[in-house]
């Protein structure tokens, strides 16, 4: 949350009745935390951390609008994600930064693979029924089991929790977990 946590502010109008929380890593932001939202100082790819905010929190929207570097996202993700509730949302904004750009946005390309591929590979999975094509690890399809949804707007991408996971997407799972041994 930057310049006054006008984002934050901004989320206040749509969510009138939400308990709002902001993640920075500048303690110098922890001023703005007030009756309108909470701000936590932390690093947001740190998991030991999100999962301790979603202990505390239980958040059921999570929206991602933090650094916007890739492995940070992915992290993010990874971690957030599962602990939603059913018919939980998570949105990762400004995903315009997986892309190659002007040398200024070369300081987000930080991971071997774009927030976008990633993305793609859980979407391919989804919507391939998890077969052997992409290529996903045993942790992502659990991810995918939970996915009912991915929307992808412009610089952003949104995913819906199913109410349970898919039970064939389960034993797939388990399957790749074998092979993965």
């Amino acid at each position: 949350p930057r310049v006054n946590a006008a984002s934050l502010r901004s989320w206040r109008k749509f969510f009138t009745k939400a308990k709002i929380v902001g993640v920075d890593n500048d303690k110098r932001v922890e001023k703005f935390s007030g009756e309108e939202f909470t701000i936590e100082i932390g690093n947001a790819a740190r998991p030991r951390f999100l999962n301790r905010l979603a202990e505390i929190y239980k958040p059921s929207i999570v929206l991602d609008d933090a650094s916007h570097k890739w492995s940070h996202q992915i992290i993010a993700f990874k971690t957030l994600f599962p602990l939603l509730p059913p018919g939980g949302v998570y949105v990762i904004e400004d995903i315009f930064t997986s892309f190659p750009m002007d040398i200024k946005y070369d300081v987000y390309a930080d991971h071997h693979e774009s927030t976008l591929n990633f993305i793609s590979r859980l979407q391919g999975a989804l919507a391939g029924a998890q077969t052997e094509w992409p290529p996903i690890s045993a942790e992502e399809g659990e991810l995918v089991a939970w996915i009912d949804a991915v929307f992808l707007t412009r610089k952003t991408v949104v995913f819906v929790k199913r109410t349970e996971p898919r039970a064939e997407e389960v034993a797939r799972v388990e399957e790749l977990k074998r092979r993965q041994e």
